[in-house]
């Protein structure tokens, strides 16, 4: 990493102190990082720690389970670096609209050009900054939160797939600094032979108090997919910005058993509490929570 961009990095926890989400419940994929003035300590070396590494100038990532990535970027390089992510990810939104073009997917289209377009304006703000020097950090009394989160995997109760994402962005008031939050969800299955998908965005919206959250899913079986991503950026001069991916590609038939449980019977009417039948009245799928002990 060059000089001026460990300036940069500096200058970036200063504002978003706590690149530390470690600090959260480890069982939990929600990030709620506050800025932190006492440290004495390599911010670098902190970030090893939590598990960050740098990828290139700019950009530092780490990976806390399989499939899920979480990103800090800062400067030109690092805006450059999520330029090209949202680009990917709306070639995968056109072409899945070539296939099969939906309202949705339409939705989904126009708000990653919104995100994209941003980003070109974060771009040229950490351009600004770095060729004239200038800095800009919130007040010592400034209390700035934020947190961001993303899940996909398959669903347990019927065969599918889901995704959710949420991500928020809070400023105390005098503090004279907004955020940008975005949210996107994606679920595809097959059904019939057919590809069904759902696509949620939520945003992107800026302000110093704003949030954003999508959550998408379908039935069905394979092939099949999950996505999900949300992203929190600061608006100031010297722009920073956290995402976090999730990806599945997973969506098993449920057991209609489990271990010394079986499912009860079907009612009349079809079906029973967290239990689903076929139109003849045989157990399709069940939650364990459900089923009451063999005998």
């Amino acid at each position: 990493m060059t000089k001026g961009l460990l300036a940069g990095l500096l200058l970036c926890l200063s504002f978003f102190g706590s690149v530390l989400p470690a600090l959260a419940q480890a069982d939990r994929l929600d990030r709620v990082d506050r800025i932190d003035r006492d440290s004495g300590a390599d911010p670098l070396v902190k970030l090893e720690k939590a598990g960050w590494k740098i990828v290139q100038d700019g950009v530092l990532q780490r990976q806390t389970k399989p499939d899920e990535t979480e990103t800090f970027v800062f400067g030109v390089e690092g805006f450059t670096w999520k330029l090209l992510d949202l680009s990917a990810q709306m070639a995968v939104l056109r072409k899945e609209f070539r296939a099969h073009p939906t309202p949705e997917l339409r939705h989904a289209i126009a708000s990653h050009r919104q995100a994209i377009a941003s980003t070109l304006e974060a771009i040229e703000r950490a351009r600004t900054a770095e060729a004239s020097g200038e800095t800009i950090l919130p007040k010592t009394d400034c209390t700035i939160s934020f947190a961001y989160n993303a899940n996909a995997s398959y669903k347990t109760d019927r065969q599918g797939t889901w995704a959710d994402a949420s991500a928020d962005f809070n400023a105390a008031t005098g503090c004279g600094f907004s955020g940008e939050v975005y949210a996107y969800a994606f679920a595809k299955t097959t059904v019939s032979g057919a590809p069904t998908t759902a696509t949620v965005t939520d945003g992107p919206r800026s302000g110093s108090n704003v949030n954003a959250s999508a959550d998408a899913n379908r039935n069905g079986g394979s092939p099949c997919e999950s996505y999900a991503y949300s992203s929190v950026t600061s608006n100031n001069l010297n722009p920073t910005s956290y995402s976090t991916s999730k990806s599945n590609t997973s969506c098993p038939a449920p057991n209609t058993q489990a271990g010394s449980y079986s499912c009860p019977s079907c009612t009349p009417s079809g079906c029973c509490v967290q239990c689903w039948c076929s139109a003849s009245g045989q157990v399709m799928a069940c939650n364990q929570n459900a089923c009451v002990d063999d005998f």
